[in-house]
């Protein structure tokens, strides 16, 4: 279970908030927090079912299916096999093209694109960090929708 602190920019708005994310196998649950720390939202993806919970989810200001994409991609999506200590490696995901860039042995970047190339999402990571551990502070640019994410991992709990 992670706790997070969220920026997020929009159309020259700037939107903050801290959320805890909890994934189990193939569920994936999500909980926008006040600035208080009680819930204004759960989204919730069980395999491919997708549920919102709470009126929070009004007020983003994009569709709250994306920040369950964001998260996959950031997290959770890689290309198999061992990766580089140094270099690139590309492969797919779903229908996307992920080229990933790797330095000292941990992931600098990644970016998602549609099968015609048309650039999707560009993740970075503030610092290289092996495969699979979480990271302290992730930069997140969806070029389809226009809106920035900086997260910032607050605390990284085994369940």
């Amino acid at each position: 279970m992670r706790r997070q602190s969220l920026e997020a920019t929009f159309e020259k708005e700037i939107f903050r908030f801290s959320a805890i994310l909890q994934k189990q196998g193939d569920t994936l649950l999500v909980v926008g927090l006040s600035p208080f720390g009680t819930r204004e939202f759960a989204l919730l993806q069980d395999g491919a079912t997708f549920t919102v919970d709470g009126s929070g989810a009004r007020h983003l200001p994009f569709n709250p299916r994306l920040i369950l994409e964001d998260i996959h991609h950031a997290y959770f999506e890689t290309i198999g096999g061992e990766p580089p200590s140094e270099g690139t490696r590309a492969g797919r995901i779903g229908t996307c093209n992920l080229v990933e860039e790797w330095n000292a042995g941990g992931l600098v970047e990644k970016r998602f694109s549609s099968a015609s190339g048309a650039p999707l999402r560009t993740i970075r990571y503030e610092r290289p960090a092996p495969q699979g551990h979480a990271l302290s502070r992730i930069f997140l640019r969806d070029h389809r929708y226009g809106y920035t994410l900086t997260i910032d991992t607050v605390s990284d709990d085994a369940l």
